[in-house]
């Protein structure tokens, strides 16, 4: 799961650009699971530990808040939020 993750940033932390191994990758919740997000891949990218901690709980705009991850995912992670009501 982590390496299909990664695809969606070239391997870099979504929020820091940092180059990430799969074992060093956390998987991040667009939309956090106690908000109503769910463990689908729509809402899951990959982060650094100190980013993912970071970001906590906080809903944030994809585009903005994650400048490493390709536009064509900041447009399903937006997709995601309506869908889910979010």
């Amino acid at each position: 799961m982590k390496r299909i993750l990664l695809s969606k940033t070239d391997g870099v932390g979504a929020r820091c650009g940092r180059t990430l191994s799969p074992e060093k990758t956390t998987i991040e919740h667009y939309v956090p699971n106690y908000r109503g997000g769910a463990d689908d891949e729509r809402n899951q990218l990959p982060l650094c530990k100190k980013c993912n901690k970071q970001k906590g709980s906080r809903l944030v705009v994809a585009e903005k808040y994650y400048p490493f991850l390709k536009s064509e995912y900041c447009l399903e992670a937006a997709k995601y939020k309506v869908e889910e009501g979010i």
